[in-house]
């Protein structure tokens, strides 16, 4: 039986608050289905600790204390952002390495998972606690891909940022992902990034996994008329600015030729500043507890992003509730060619051709639930559960139990 632990952010969960928590539930629900022994790893934060309650079934989760940071800390979060230009959080490394409960965890692992990119500082530390380990790292965001889209777009000091931070970000991520031994990325276009930014660990391809959303109220849906959705989590600041894109270059457009069309906000934590933007048409919703409710009130999703890198979680939960998405182009990433051929994705960064396709949409209703319908079929078999997906994962571990990392040289190049 092979030994499986699984380092988050967040933890597992039924109720999940976005979808890279719902990501990680997923998997983890996949992984606990291959039947080998699962540990999971997460910081104490006080939403983990409410959302590890009950857990999920048979999956151990195992949460470490978040202590106060201390000088220390302070000091080796600064060192790591002066040399790698990202990290855990502060004082997140310095409670992982002295939690007196992971050794053991550790120790007897074969296969260590690495959720997210801003985990990989972490890869030296699950070496020394467990040396004989595979180390697989998910970059869902190719994090210096992202980093340098950004320094196109946003505020004159977030692209300023975005500038200084690149090259430590390129340097850091190339060497910190030739120390694992496997990075899966969501689609080929992240693939041939790291390639080219000198990663010669082997890198694989794997679809995001989500659940199956409900079978969507096709009655309540045929009378959405013109509502427009757009869900993200509006703590973070690429869906803020895309936001703001939407509504003060794209928006104008649409009401101007479907003065009914409306505009509802899906998720938490929006910045006041832009909630006190927000027409009269546009509604803030906020967090919403039944996802699915949501998109049923709904004709059409959106992802106007303008930076990011990798395939969107919110586009693929869309598509498999049904719903045609009009996206950028950032946004599409991954699966803009499948998309725009079966005619449930449309693609624009003007933002006229953005309205236009949003108002062609609106204003056919039996075209939009047809390009629903033709998403959800697409979706499912690629973004969910099922016995390929399981032969899938069951294949990169046996890959990765005989992989050897590069030598040490190539992780040191600059």
């Amino acid at each position: 039986m092979i030994r499986i632990v699984v380092v988050t952010p967040f933890a597992p969960t039924d109720k999940a608050r976005h979808a890279g928590q719902l990501f990680v539930t997923q998997y983890v629900r996949c992984l606990a289905g291959l039947g080998q022994k699962l540990s999971v790893i997460a910081p104490g934060t006080s939403d983990n600790r409410s959302d590890s309650v009950g857990g999920l079934l048979g999956i151990d989760v195992e949460l470490f204390d978040l202590r106060r940071p201390s000088v220390s800390d302070l000091l080796e979060y600064l060192s790591r952002l002066r040399r790698d230009g990202f990290g855990a959080g502060l004082g997140f490394e310095g409670a992982f390495r002295s939690a007196p409960q992971l050794p053991a965890i550790f120790a007897s692992a074969d296969i260590v998972y690495l959720m997210f990119p801003t985990l990989l500082c972490l890869s030296d530390t699950v070496r020394a606690m467990s040396p004989k380990a595979k180390i697989i790292a998910f970059e869902v965001d190719v994090f210096s891909e992202s980093v340098d889209r950004g320094r196109h777009f946003g505020s004159p000091l977030r692209r300023l940022v975005s500038r200084l931070r690149y090259p430590l970000v390129r340097r850091a991520e190339r060497s910190l992902l030739n120390g694992v031994h496997l990075v899966l990325v969501f689609h080929h276009g992240s693939k041939d990034y790291l390639r080219r930014l000198g990663v010669e660990s082997r890198v694989a391809t794997f679809a995001p996994l989500l659940p199956v959303p409900r079978v969507t109220n096709q009655s309540v849906r045929n009378s959405a008329g013109a509502g427009v959705i757009f869900v993200a989590a509006f703590y973070r600041p690429e869906n803020c600015e895309g936001l703001a894109w939407l509504i003060t270059a794209v928006w104008p457009h649409v009401i101007s030729r479907m003065p009914s069309a409306h505009l509802g906000l899906v998720g938490g934590d929006m910045p006041t500043q832009l909630r006190s933007r927000l027409p009269e048409n546009v509604v803030a919703y906020g967090y919403v507890g039944c996802l699915a409710e949501a998109y049923e009130r709904h004709a059409v999703a959106v992802a106007p992003l303008l930076r990011g890198s990798g395939v969107k979680f919110k586009v693929i939960e869309a598509l498999l509730h049904g719903m045609p998405v009009v996206a950028t182009t950032i946004a599409a990433e991954g699966i803009e060619s499948a998309g725009t051929t079966e005619g449930f994705l449309s693609v624009a960064n003007d933002p006229r051709l953005f309205a236009d396709h949003l108002v062609n949409l609106l204003a056919h209703p039996a075209e939009r639930r047809a390009a629903g319908m033709r998403a959800r079929e697409w979706a499912l078999p690629r973004f969910t559960a099922n016995d390929g997906r399981f032969m899938e994962i069951r294949s990169l571990h046996r890959k990765v139990l005989s992989t050897v990392i590069p030598s040490s040289d190539s992780s040191s190049a600059s």
